[in-house]
Parts: C-alpha cells; sequence; structure tokens
C-alpha cells in the first residue's frame, strides 16, 4: 500500500510503497466434525522502500467452527487469543517493538479439497489490540495457504455408532428459503470510532488529539413483510477526547427511528430469502441495506453540550450483513457514513461507522 509519510514529513516521494508480508504456521486438532482448536506461530515483516526489513514474531491460541464440515468447499469462523511483538502504532507503519501486545484474534475463511488430504484455504483475520500502547489500532491480515491433513480419513477423539447418520447424497443448493412469518425482532448493537491525529514531524509518537466514541443501541424492529424491517431504538453515547480537559469525557442519549431492507427478499416478499452455508439451512447470511436518523441531546460536533437540549439530528445510510442461526438468532454487521443536519451540519470524522449486534426473531 501507499504510504503518505515521506511527502508529509521529508519530501523525498510521495509515491513510496510500505509492504507487509507475513507466514503463517498453524496446527490444528478436530474436537467434533465441525470444531477444532489449534496453535499458530507467525513471521511479520515490514519494509519501506530504501529501508531495512522490520521482522516481528507471534503466536496464538484459537479455535475454529466449521460450517461445511467434510464438504469440497468449506467455510469456517476462527477466533482466538494472540501475542506479539508486532505494533500497529500511530500514523508510521506498523513495526516490532520491546514488549508484548495482545490482541483478541477473529476470521473468516474457505478450504477448497484438492485430495482427501492437501487442501487450499484463503480467508482474512482480524486482530483488535486488548493491551499494548496507546496508539495502537487494528489490523487486518489476509492470506492464502496450503493446509495437509495427516490423516486421511476424517477422525474425532470421541466415535459413538449411537452418533452415526446415514449420509444423503450431497446437493448444493445456493439460496435457503422458509415460509415462517417473522413479526418482531428485538436487538442490541454497539458502535464505536476512533479519530487520531498526530503532528507531521518525523518520529512523532504521541498524538496531537484523540477522539472516541462509543454507543449502545437496544432496538425494538417490526416486519413490515419479509423484505422490509422497521423499528425503533434508543442510544446511549459515550465520548472521550485528550484535547480539551473541560470536555474530557461526556455522555448523552437519543432516540431515533430506522428501517432495512433485504434484497434477496424483494422478489417474494412473503418468504425470507438468504444465502445458504449449511446444508440443512441453520445457517444463512443475507445482505442487507437500511437508513437510521436519530434526535438527540448528544452531537459528536457539540459534545460539551451533552445534556443541555434535545436539538441534534443525524442520519446514517449503511449496508451489511446478516448472519442468522436457526432463523432465530443474528449477527449483524454495516458500516455506514452519519451525517449530521441542522445548524452543525456535518460528516462523521471517519468514513464508515461500524455497527456489530445480536438480534432474536420470532
Amino acid at each position: 500500500m501507499k504510504l503518505e509519510r515521506y511527502s508529509i514529513s521529508s519530501n523525498v516521494n510521495s509515491n513510496e510503497f510500505y509492504y507487509e508480508n507475513t507466514t503463517n504456521l498453524a496446527l490444528t486438532w478436530p474436537i467434533t466434525e465441525r470444531l477444532r482448536i489449534g496453535t499458530q506461530l507467525m513471521s511479520i515483516a515490514n519494509r519501506v522502500i530504501r529501508e531495512p526489513i522490520d521482522r516481528s514474531y507471534g503466536g496464538s491460541f484459537f479455535a475454529q467452527f466449521n460450517f461445511r464440515a467434510q464438504k469440497r468447499l468449506g467455510i469456517y469462523l476462527e477466533t482466538g487469543y494472540a501475542l506479539t511483538n508486532h505494533c500497529p502504532c500511530g500514523d508510521e507503519e506498523g513495526r516490532s517493538i520491546d514488549r508484548i501486545n495482545h490482541f483478541f484474534q477473529m476470521g473468516l475463511g474457505a478450504n477448497f479439497k484438492v485430495k482427501d488430504r492437501i487442501h487450499l484455504k484463503a480467508g482474512f483475520i482480524n486482530y483488535s489490540p486488548l493491551q499494548g500502547p496507546e496508539d495502537i489500532y487494528n489490523w487486518t491480515q489476509p492470506f492464502i495457504g496450503l493446509k495437509y491433513h495427516y490423516s486421511k480419513k476424517y477422525n474425532t477423539p470421541v466415535k459413538s455408532r449411537f452418533l452415526k447418520k446415514p449420509k444423503k447424497p450431497e446437493t448444493y443448493v445456493l439460496f435457503w428459503e422458509d415460509d415462517k412469518i417473522r413479526k418482531w425482532n428485538f436487538g442490541i448493537t454497539s458502535a464505536g470510532i476512533t479519530f487520531t491525529e498526530y503532528q507531521s514531524r518525523p518520529g512523532q509518537t504521541t498524538p496531537l488529539a484523540r477522539y472516541r466514541e462509543f454507543t449502545i443501541v437496544p432496538r425494538v424492529n417490526y416486519w413490515f413483510n419479509q423484505a422490509i424491517l422497521l423499528g425503533v431504538q434508543g442510544t446511549f453515547y459515550y465520548y472521550e477526547n485528550n484535547l480539551d480537559p473541560i470536555i474530557n469525557q461526556n455522555k448523552g442519549f437519543g432516540i431515533g427511528l430506522q428501517s432495512r431492507f433485504y434484497p434477496l427478499c424483494f422478489k417474494n416478499p412473503n418468504k425470507f430469502r438468504a444465502i445458504r452455508i449449511s446444508k440443512n439451512g441453520n445457517w444463512n447470511i443475507s445482505p442487507m441495506l437500511g437508513v437510521e436518523v436519530h434526535f438527540a441531546n448528544y452531537s459528536w460536533l457539540a459534545p460539551q453540550e451533552a445534556g443541555a437540549k434535545w436539538q441534534y439530528f443525524d442520519a446514517q445510510p449503511y449496508v451489511g450483513f446478516v448472519l442468522s442461526y436457526h432463523q432465530l438468532l443474528n449477527f449483524t454487521w454495516s458500516v455506514g457514513p452519519t451525517f449530521s443536519v441542522g445548524e452543525n451540519e456535518g460528516t462523521s470524522p471517519v468514513n464508515g461507522v461500524r455497527i456489530m449486534g445480536l438480534e432474536y426473531n420470532f
């Protein structure tokens, strides 16, 4: 990727490139047909043109849940705990430091069976800092690699003839549909944004300004049909910065409306349609888009006035997806910019506020 610090600090060349390469070695052990646990060792090499390679090391323990176990095309979710001296810190490139940083890792991957023992795999892992320097941030590691099974046949530590099920011919169907009518949806989501600005002098690591906002949003929604969802929500805002001691931190509240649309259901809004992940449809994923409007006594443009009066309006269009389990429990992820209107018109300091949450349908 391009690194702009040369054009800012030394004016050498604005087209410098920053290269990062990671090598991962992972060992996993099957607990059940779908669940595996494992450990990982990684070497991370960072380099900028005309500078020496900076190398850091790390390791992690993780668990993988396979949505499509023993299939030619498998999909799995991974989560774990990582330790490394790699530090994606400040406004410079990632580098090694003389301390151990702690990360929570979350990844999504797919593997394709070439032979019984040899699989191709690809995906990404996101590392979110749990402990480290003040200016540390999360980083994402895309990967492509090779997986080798030491056993030709799939084995788990515990076998039982009572757990065996007769195998059915595998038929791959992309979409999953059901006739279940959903009426209500209850959920809670959370969003956080961080904006950090540094001085342009070479080697500067102290933030000039740091802004953070965190929200918790309970929601109640009604299914107008299986393609459109309408609802109300409340919001708790928490704000902090290191720039103005008078408003070092503040809190506020808001209420709002939202409308969500499921494009795959537009053709037949009386049926819920999603992309099938598991063969029996217990796991499925569906794209979504929507918009929210908020009315609050808090605004990120004027946090010092939080609680004074209910005068702030903003709107947020977004796109995302819903990962569903048994058509009841939803994991939601979306991204979209926040636009303020009225006397403090403006756009959120980061382009794309990410929202995550859990919901229950009935």
